[in-house]
């Protein structure tokens, strides 16, 4: 009778994992060094990444209007925070159209 796809991934599985297994309880000490080097050798190659001044500037192309706003944004307003808040209040409250959700008031602002 045929396997079914799950079957033949269980076994396939199965199969790695067992012979995974072996090899690590006859060869412990083999194993742990060749991890070891591994990792190392992983983590020497993480070591030499070139690293940027600005990050946001590698993924953008050049002269993007974005990064042209954030740095005149960064010009006018010298905040370490990140953070920028404004306030709008309407000129006149005691009159009639004291609603700064106005069409009117938005051309203004």
């Amino acid at each position: 009778m045929p396997k079914s796809c799950q079957e033949k991934v269980e076994t396939t599985l199965s199969n790695v994992f067992g012979s995974w297994g072996i090899i690590v309880a006859v060869n412990p000490c083999r194993v742990f060094w060749i991890s070891l080097l591994v990792f190392l050798a992983l983590c020497g190659g993480m070591s030499q990444q070139a690293a940027f001044p600005d990050e946001s500037e590698i993924w953008t192309p050049k002269n993007n209007p974005s990064i042209l706003a954030n740095r005149r944004q960064q010009e006018m307003f010298p905040s370490k925070g990140g953070f920028i808040g404004l306030m709008f209040e309407v000129k006149d409250p005691e009159s009639t159209d004291s609603s700064i959700i106005s069409i009117d008031a938005f051309k203004e602002i």
